[in-house]
């Protein structure tokens, strides 16, 4: 019986049922999280996406892509277990127009929906057949430092990002103090780092000799020096927008946090942190995962 299940597995939709081949040569991405630029050796090249060393042209033999997926022109499949391109100014090639790439940019995929079997379950955001009994035990592998993943849901080792372990749990959220980016969860102040934009301010950007006016602090996300303990003031309703547990809402029109220890609060139950605009905004079918 479990023979059967297998081989109907693998005549599915893309569900990873066979694990790539352990890794031949170059940086793996099993189990490390956000990392830094390595030195190539001659004949090789540095592809920052993955941070990898890549051969200078296709390789003789690639693998074949996996379950009816395709690499874009002049890529092939990695022995990590993703597309990569042959050369440095293939990088930018898009998907053929039937294929789309998919969410987390592994593979392009054909531009239709998964029709799954008795024993699966479709899980929309990724076009994928997981099996209802739960993952082969295979499949699940440690977090890796610097992520977490949402309660009921395990961290997919070839996938490399967070899966749920049944339908019902689809719709969880990322644990406080983290957002989702790519189907993982990372901390909300290394995310702001990467995406706060610069606000406009007529206050000068203090300094050892030109520090915050009395009563205030430097925020330094924002580069602007704000009260300390803030305003009794909330997100106009009809903005839609919420503020973070101990921020207040801004005369700039953002959210800021009342002290600096109120710094990486959670967003309200059904909100997502915007670090671009320092908002909490509704969260929609697409950031919940389903």
């Amino acid at each position: 019986m479990l023979l059967l299940q297998l081989f109907a597995i693998i005549a599915a939709c893309p569900y990873m049922v066979v694990a790539p081949r352990p890794p031949r040569g170059g940086a793996s991405t099993s189990n490390s999280g956000p990392s830094v630029p390595i030195e190539c050796p001659e004949g090789e090249w540095y592809w920052a996406a993955k941070n990898v060393c890549l051969p200078k042209g296709m390789p003789a033999n690639p693998d074949p892509v996996p379950f009816g997926n395709q690499c874009p022109p002049y890529w092939y499949w990695h022995q990590n277990g993703y597309c990569a391109p042959s050369r440095i100014q293939h990088i930018n090639k898009k998907c053929r127009p039937e294929y789309g790439r998919d969410p987390v940019g592994i593979w392009c995929e054909p531009r239709r929906s998964c029709k799954c079997d008795q024993h699966e379950w479709r899980w929309k955001a990724r076009n994928i057949c997981l099996l209802r009994q739960g993952p082969p035990i295979e499949h699940i592998g440690p977090i890796p430092d610097g992520y977490k993943c949402p309660r009921e849901w395990y961290w997919h080792r070839i996938l490399q990002h967070c899966v749920p372990i049944s339908p019902e749990q689809q719709r969880q959220f990322c644990p406080p103090g983290y957002e989702r980016i790519s189907f993982r969860c990372e901390p909300l102040r290394t995310i702001a780092a990467h995406r706060a934009a610069p606000i406009q301010t007529t206050l000068p950007i203090p300094t050892a000799l030109n520090a915050c006016p009395e009563g205030e602090w430097y925020w330094e996300a924002a580069r602007k020096c704000i009260p300390l303990g803030g305003l009794d003031t909330a997100p106009p309703a009809r903005l839609g927008f919420a503020c973070p547990e101990g921020w207040y809402w801004h005369l700039n029109h953002h959210c800021a946090p009342r002290r600096p220890e109120n710094l990486g609060a959670p967003c309200p139950d059904g909100y997502k942190w915007d670090g671009a605009v320092f908002v909490c905004e509704p969260v929609g079918d697409s950031d919940v995962w389903n």
